[in-house]
C-alpha cells in the first residue's frame, strides 16, 4: 500500500565498515550526497510501490461511469499517514474530502491505524482518529488496518506474548473510539515482512522461522476474533504468504486480502492467482486449493489511483475490489 506500506520499500546500500570507522565524519560528507542521488532517481518508482508487492506493475484502471470498480466489482481504497501533506503531523495536515471519494464510487475504504513500531504507531493512531470520523460520516464502510513486525527473537513464549500484547494494543485503540460500528469492517491484519533484524540501510539480516510466524499471527488473530467477535482480515501477497507463513484452521478461516499488481480485473478471466512462480508453479497458502484457485475477498490491484480523483491532495492511492455484490459486502462488514 503506498502508506505506511511504502516504507518497506527500501534502499539497500552497502557500505564497508572498515571506511566508516577510519573516517566516519568523511564517510558522512560523501555518503549522504550519494544517498540522496540515488533517492532522486528512484523515487518515483518507490511512490508507486504497492506495499512490499512484488508481483508487477500497477495499473490504474478507468472509472465507469457510475464509479464502481472494474468489471463492476465493489471499490475500495487503503489509506494511511502518506496520503497526507504533511505526513508527519495529524493536527496539521489536509483533510482528505471523503464526500468527493464517496461520490466517485468508492464504498469502502481501509485506513492504516497502528504499527508494531512505536513513532510508526503513533502517527497512525493520529491520523486513523483523523480520518476514521470523517470517512464514515461521508457513508463509506471504514476498516482499521495493523502493520505487523514480528519481534527479535526465536523464543516461542516472546513470539507469543509479543503477539499478544499487539493485538492489545489495536483493541484497546479501536475500544478508545468508541468501539467497532455498523460501518466498521473486520480488523485487517498487513502482514508483509518476517524481518526480524536489519541494517539502517534496510537490509534483512535476519528473518523469523514460518513456524514462528505462524504461532504469532495466530495468536494475534484468535485475540482479535474473541474481543471483537468478527474474524480478521489478513492482507498480504502470495509469495509471502508461500514462503513465511503455515496454514493452521485458525488462519484459514480469516477471508484473504490479496496484493497483485499488474493484472486487469476488468479482463475476461482475471484473477490475482495468474500470478506464479518461477517455472509456472502455483503458489501456496490457506487460500489456495488444489487447482490453482485462489480463495481471495479483496484484491489490492494497483497502487497507482490518482489520489486527486477520489478527494486526495494528490499523489497515488491503492486501489481495492471487493470479491462479491452489496449484499455480501454488508454481511463481511458484519463479520458474519
Amino acid at each position: 500500500m503506498v502508506r505506511a506500506r511504502a516504507l518497506t520499500t527500501k534502499i539497500a546500500i552497502a557500505i564497508p565498515n572498515s571506511l566508516v570507522s577510519r573516517n566516519a565524519r568523511t564517510f558522512r560528507s560523501l555518503a549522504l550526497p550519494l544517498v540522496m542521488s540515488v533517492i532522486a532517481v528512484l523515487a518515483p518508482f518507490i511512490a508507486t510501490a504497492a506495499h512490499a508487492d512484488d508481483t508487477g506493475t500497477a495499473t490504474t484502471p478507468v472509472l465507469s461511469p457510475a464509479g464502481a470498480g472494474p468489471a463492476g466489482h465493489i471499490l475500495g481504497l487503503d489509506i494511511s499517514r502518506y496520503q497526507h501533506t504533511p505526513n508527519s503531523n495529524p493536527a496539521k495536515s489536509n483533510a482528505i474530502n471523503f464526500a468527493q471519494m464517496y461520490n466517485a464510487g468508492v464504498r469502502f475504504l481501509y485506513i492504516n491505524g497502528g504499527n508494531s513500531i512505536d513513532k510508526a504507531d503513533q502517527l497512525a493512531a493520529g491520523y486513523y482518529a483523523k480520518d476514521h470520523a470523517a470517512a464514515q460520516a461521508a457513508g463509506l464502510l471504514t476498516g482499521f488496518y495493523y502493520y505487523a513486525h514480528m519481534p527479535n527473537t526465536r523464543e516461542s513464549s516472546i513470539v507469543v506474548r509479543n503477539a499478544h500484547n499487539q493485538a492489545l494494543k489495536v483493541i484497546n485503540r479501536i475500544q478508545g473510539q468508541g468501539g467497532l460500528t455498523a460501518q466498521d469492517m473486520p480488523i485487517a491484519l498487513d502482514l508483509e515482512t518476517s524481518c526480524i533484524r536489519q541494517t539502517v540501510f534496510g537490509i534483512c539480516l535476519r528473518k523469523m522461522s514460518k513456524t514462528l510466524v505462524t504461532e504469532w499471527t495466530t495468536t494475534w488473530l484468535s485475540d482479535i476474533k474473541a474481543a471483537t467477535g468478527r474474524t480478521p482480515i489478513i492482507y498480504s501477497y502470495l509469495s509471502f504468504l508461500t514462503t513465511e507463513v503455515g496454514n493452521n484452521s485458525t488462519i484459514a478461516q480469516s477471508p484473504l486480502w490479496i496484493s497483485t499488481a499488474g493484472i486487469n480485473p476488468a479482463t475476461a478471466g482475471a484473477t490475482p492467482a495468474a500470478k506464479k512462480r518461477k517455472g509456472g508453479k502455483c503458489y501456496t497458502s490457506a487460500w489456495m486449493d488444489s487447482s490453482c484457485n485462489l480463495h481471495w475477498t479483496m484484491w489490492q490491484y494497483s497502487s497507482g489511483g490518482s489520489g486527486k480523483s477520489y478527494g486526495l491532495a494528490g499523489g497515488k492511492v491503492d486501489l481495492d475490489i471487493f470479491v462479491g455484490d452489496d449484499a455480501a459486502l454488508t454481511a463481511f462488514a458484519a463479520g458474519q
